[in-house]
């Protein structure tokens, strides 16, 4: 990030992706921890069980350009993780 903008690299394609920083947070994992409106806008959760104690939830981007199919997140003792 350079502050305005977000540059991905892609590992596979050996390029990088340059996206402006406002657009391209709503659609990525980064937007999850901004605990702002956001989420519900940009991905759908899924229920994704329990076990050892942590409530998982899987966030699927709404946009098919990502980057990436889906966050796996756990909940446990209201601490976020794993």
């Amino acid at each position: 990030m350079d502050g305005e903008n977000l540059w991905i690299f892609d590992r596979d394609l050996n390029q990088v992706i340059v996206r402006k920083l406002d657009v391209a947070l709503g659609s990525t994992p980064a937007a999850l921890l901004a605990g702002d409106s956001a989420l519900e806008k940009n991905f759908d959760l899924v229920d994704a069980g329990r076990s050892d104690g942590v409530d998982y939830v899987e966030a699927k981007p709404r946009s098919p350009d990502t980057g990436f199919e889906r966050v796996k997140i756990g909940f446990a003792d209201n601490l976020r993780g794993r």
